[in-house]
């Protein structure tokens, strides 16, 4: 279990934009870890010579479903961010929503894109567009942010990560968001000793 194949990355796309990807492959271990490392490689070879992130999944899927196991699979969220307007096109091959946290308030879920790759060979997805405000802020995480459970069974669960990033300072870093995140989960996690 100290293995596993969650990822992300933020790979230059080339006239200044760049592509962020999250993804989470099924299962634990050495398997899981290769294929996570064959999806990051995947995704930096065609960073610059493909400008949809639809069709980069598309690539991805193919990719995945001819070169792994019947029970292989990945969630896969990809954007491009153009750095000069800050618009943001996505497509979300079935990771958790990211979470566009509006800097006056309100939230956007991104959700569109497709099935998980790796399970349908020729898996079409669909992309869309957003465009960010300075003080928005994009949050990306995968299950073992919302599912981890306390002694009680309890997950920590999207709402109470929705709640508690809504209720941060809109003036931290990144990092300190990151830091913040963790921190409410590991309160979670520890809630059931204390009772």
């Amino acid at each position: 279990k100290q293995v596993s194949g969650d990822f992300y990355d933020v790979v230059p796309a080339g006239n200044g934009a760049c592509l962020i990807a999250i993804a989470d492959v099924a299962g634990k271990g050495v398997p899981a870890a290769l294929l996570s490392g064959m999806l990051q490689a995947s995704l930096r070879t065609q960073a610059n010579h493909q400008r949809s992130v639809a069709a980069i999944l598309e690539s991805i899927n193919s990719l995945v479903y001819r070169s792994t196991s019947v029970h292989q699979f990945a969630t896969f969220f990809l954007a491009r961010l153009e750095e000069d307007t800050l618009r943001l096109a996505f497509s979300n091959a079935g990771h958790n929503h990211p979470v566009v946290f509006r800097r006056g308030g309100g939230r956007e879920m991104l959700v569109k894109g497709g099935v998980v790759v790796g399970i349908l060979e020729d898996a079409r997805f669909e992309e869309e567009e957003l465009t960010l405000e300075p003080g928005d802020r994009l949050v990306l995480y995968t299950d073992g942010v919302t599912e981890a459970a306390n002694a009680r069974g309890e997950l920590f669960g999207e709402d109470a990560l929705y709640e508690l990033v809504s209720r941060l300072p809109r003036d931290l870093t990144s990092e300190q968001v990151t830091d913040r995140i963790l921190e409410g989960v590991r309160t979670h996690l520890a809630a059931a000793d204390a009772g």
